[in-house]
């Protein structure tokens, strides 16, 4: 997902929930409670306790109190594993090679 991030028309591409927690903890320019729970939702998408889109969602909504707003139209959609750790992958890659299905 890239997102506008300046009034000169800057973008930052976000395409791993790593650099999503780096940004909102580091270089949000808004400490509030929407920036709270999105950083709150990437940990936990990160240990597969909520899905990516509830992720995407409130980073979405703390980037429209940041005054950040998407570069591109993006509902509806699933820009490829944006934002989805490893290990909540439906396969998986067994000890001896064979892929299983979760």
């Amino acid at each position: 997902m890239t997102l506008v991030v300046s009034s000169k028309g800057e973008t930052q591409k976000f395409s791993t929930i790593e650099q999503v927690i780096y940004w909102l903890r580091k270089k949000w320019p808004v400490a509030d409670r929407k920036r709270d729970i999105a950083i709150d939702y990437a940990d936990a998408a990160m240990n597969c306790l909520v899905t990516v889109g509830a992720a995407r969602k409130a980073f979405l909504a703390a980037a429209k109190t940041a005054g950040f707003h998407p570069s591109e139209e993006i509902a509806g959609t699933n820009p490829g594993n944006l934002l989805v750790p490893f290990d909540c992958h439906p396969e998986r890659t067994s000890r001896d090679g064979r892929t299983r299905k979760r």
